[in-house]
C-alpha cells in the first residue's frame, strides 16, 4: 500500500510539473498546478525543519544532524531542479 501511494504522488506530482512547464496549456491551468507543487514541497520541508527543531530541542544530536542533512538535501534538490527547468527554459 506505501508503495502504491508513492507511485501515485509521484505520478501526481510530475504530471503537474509538466503541465506546468507546457506552454500550450493556459495559464490559469498551469499557475495553480504549480503553486500546488511548491505548497507541497514548502509543506514537506516544514515539516522537516520542526522535526529538526523538536530533536534539537529534546538534545537528540544524532537526530538533529540526520534531520538537517535531510533538510539540506531537499533545499539542495528543489533549488538544482529549479536550475535545471530554467536552463531548459532558456535553450
Amino acid at each position: 500500500m506505501e508503495i502504491l501511494l508513492e507511485i501515485v504522488g509521484q505520478l501526481a506530482l510530475e504530471g503537474c510539473w509538466a503541465v506546468g512547464s507546457n506552454k500550450k496549456i493556459s495559464k490559469w491551468v498551469r499557475y495553480p498546478l504549480l503553486t500546488l507543487v511548491l505548497l507541497f514541497y514548502l509543506a514537506v520541508a516544514g515539516i522537516l525543519l520542526t522535526v529538526t527543531v523538536v530533536s534539537l530541542l529534546e538534545r537528540n544530536i544524532l537526530a538533529f544532524l540526520v534531520m538537517l542533512a535531510l533538510d539540506g538535501g531537499l533545499l539542495a534538490l528543489t533549488v538544482l531542479a529549479a536550475r535545471k527547468q530554467l536552463e531548459k527554459k532558456k535553450a
